[in-house]
């Protein structure tokens, strides 16, 4: 989260209305992520996820990591 944070800070800066001259550090981001209603969270997730395009169906399991990267489904499934 760090280095994400690092990396896109201008774009960050910009549409959270901020003024952030460099990251936050580890402790501020920990304060921050503790303070986040687990329930509005997960309301905004489920909303942004919806507003999202649907992907083909994929015949099996198929699995989608946190980072973004997927799994295709094992081969003895196919």
């Amino acid at each position: 989260m760090h280095e994400f944070i690092r990396t896109h800070l201008e774009r960050l800066n910009g549409s959270l209305r901020l003024e952030l001259p460099y990251s936050p550090s580890y402790y501020a981001l920990r304060l921050i992520l503790q303070g986040v209603d687990p329930k509005a969270l997960e309301a905004a997730f489920r909303r942004h996820a919806a507003s999202l395009p649907t992907s083909p169906a994929v015949e099996g399991p198929a699995a989608i990591a946190v980072d973004g990267k997927t799994l295709p489904p094992p081969a003895d499934s196919v």
